[in-house]
Order: C-alpha cells, then structure tokens, then sequence
C-alpha cells in the first residue's frame, strides 16, 4: 500500500466530491408558459403537454414538458427550463440501474442559440462528467461551477453540451463509477472501478437518446468528452478504449496519481486512430513539491505521444485542483476540442 503526500490526499478528497443528497428542485410551470409565450415568439408555436414516459428503465415519472412542433417526436424534453440568454438548458431525472439502480440524478442539456431557429443545422456534441458542476453554482457540489453556458454564450459556440450528474453515494460511489480499474487508498480501502459500465451506459444508451432526441452530428468525428480530477481520468479512458466513439476529449486535472501503474497499461493496452485528439493538463500547486505527481503527468503525456494520439499538454501555472481554475481553462479545452471543426448542415 502506497504513502501519499498531503497534496495526493487533498487531491482524492477533492476527487471523491463527496456531498449532501440531491437537492429538491421545484418546477415552474409558469416560467414554462413565458418561454413558450414570449421567447419563441408567434412564428414558432409551442405548447405545453404532460405526458409519462420511460428512459434508461426508469419508473414512468410525471413532467412538465415542451413540444417543440414534434420534433422532439416522444416528447421527452422534460424537467427544468432554464432560460439563460438567447439560448436554452434543459434538464431532466434518469436512472443508470447497472450502477445507482433507481436512485434518481439529473441531466443538463445545452442547446446554443441557433438550434432555436435553425431547424437545418446538426450540431456536434460534448458529453461531461459531474453535470452538476458544469452549468450553474446553484447545483454545483462545491457552490462553484465551471460556468460553461456563460462561455458559450459569449463565444457563440456552436456546440451541444451533455452534462450527467455523478454519484453521491456515501460508498465512494463517484469514484467507484468514474475509475477505469480497481485501487486502493489507505483512508477508504479498496474501490471497485466500474468506468467500463460507465461508459457502456453512456454510449449505449445516452448517446443514442440524444442522438433520436436532438439534432446532433452523430459520428465520432463530431463526438467529444471532458471531464476533471475522476472525470479527467474517465475522459482519458474513453477516448482510448471507446475510440470508436468518440475522437476528442479534455482532461483537466486528471487523477492519474491514485494508481500510476494501472493508468499506463490503461494507455498501453489501447488503440486510437490517427486522429484522436487529447487536451490535458495539470496545475502546479496541484503537483506541489512532490515528484510523484510530475512524473505520472510526464509519463503519461510520453505513453500517449508514442500511441500517436495528438496530445495538447499544459501545466497551468498557479492552477489548483478546483472549479475555479478549471472554468479558466475552458478556453484552452474548448479550442482544442472545436479546432477546425466545421459547421454541418443536413
């Protein structure tokens, strides 16, 4: 069993985001009726529905939803609408039963503000781990969130965000689901990684949701991936063992360090395309003094060159292992994730 340094410590506990139970999120039908009423106008009528459906195995739950002229055809846009801006964040419950059985947790959407009104266009998409860290400091497990939509809606980024809330159950069950490989920790014993169910969930069933539900491009050219600290690692394992999926990833803070040997045959034993593209970085005041840190960072930085996968590698000066830093990086990430990323339109 390994000894690790404060720093290590301070990382896996931040790593494990351990938190209260889900908030309670009330409903405004109200607010549905304004955006219906007065942010898509007369020349794009919605109306209001309710209607019971069933996603991912999940009890048939009531709703309050919008059905935006059928093309959302099931209806399954569903939960809170937030209004942010000209464009829309959606979020709804599921349940991933190989992991959490019933227990509930919530998806956030991103739509940009040309999906209102351009029925032709198709839209490349980023999934990201910790949804409930991405959007709003309201639901973020610290009171700190990335901000992703005040990004995107200053740059006018044409992309589709996926956001899933992360696992908090009192078992280390983030860690649990967002580690590729079993590992042990002398303060929490030894974890179960289920990364691979993870992501089984995630590309065979919530990929192909938002695929039916939503005006994507739905091929890996124009399929992304991102996450920090356990979702930096899973960034990293889904692009490397589910590369038929997806062709481009950001892993920020990555949490290579809780076990160096498993995280290089992870990389050893995959197979990315030629065009497999990887942002990662890394802060120095998370590596501190310690060795231990740098060298896991360095070798594998060194193990994905020589897989030929196209590394964007950074050590953010003065970075720390928190959302905060983490939302300044987000345009380093997001040029790397939308370089030379042409528009579509079927």
């Amino acid at each position: 069993m390994s000894i690790r340094t404060n720093n290590e410590k301070s990382a896996l506990r931040r790593a494990e985001h351990l938190c209260p139970s889900s908030y309670l999120h009330i409903y405004y039908t109200v607010l549905t009726v304004f955006v219906n009423q007065f942010f898509f106008k007369n020349n794009n009528p919605h109306k209001i529905v309710y209607e019971r459906f069933q996603f991912a195995k999940t009890p048939p739950l009531w709703y309050i939803i919008v059905d935006d002229k059928d093309k959302c055809s099931k209806a399954d846009i569903t939960g809170k609408h937030c209004l942010q801006g000209a464009h829309m964040i959606e979020q709804w419950h599921i349940t991933i039963p190989e992991l959490t059985g019933r227990t509930r947790r919530r998806v956030w959407l991103y739509l940009p503000e040309s999906y209102t009104y351009n029925d032709d266009r198709h839209y490349p998409v980023l999934y990201m781990f910790d949804g409930q860290n991405v959007f709003f400091d309201e639901d973020a497990t610290f009171g700190k969130s990335w901000g992703m939509n005040d990004f995107m809606e200053a740059t006018g980024t044409d992309l589709i965000i996926a956001a899933v809330e992360c696992s908090h159950s009192s078992d280390h069950g983030r860690l649990s689901e967002y580690s590729p490989y079993d590992f042990s920790e002398r303060t929490i014993g030894t974890i179960e990684g289920k990364g691979a169910v993870t992501m089984d969930w995630l590309t065979g069933v919530f990929k192909p949701y938002i695929d039916a539900h939503y005006r994507t491009v739905p091929d890996r050219t124009h399929t992304f991936i991102a996450g920090s600290s356990m979702g930096g690692l899973m960034s990293i394992f889904a692009l490397l063992h589910y590369n038929g999926v997806f062709s481009r990833a950001a892993a920020l803070s990555p949490s290579l360090f809780i076990a160096p040997s498993a995280s290089e045959e992870m990389i050893r034993s995959s197979h990315p395309a030629p065009d497999t593209i990887l942002y990662m970085d890394y802060g120095t005041k998370e590596m501190g003094k310690g060795l231990r840190m740098r060298r896991a960072f360095g070798k594998t930085a060194s193990l994905l060159l020589e897989k030929g996968v196209l590394l964007d590698a950074r050590i953010v000066p003065g970075g720390e292992h928190c959302e905060a830093c983490w939302e300044q990086q987000i345009p380093f990430f997001m040029n790397t994730l939308m370089y030379d990323i042409d528009d579509i339109v079927k």
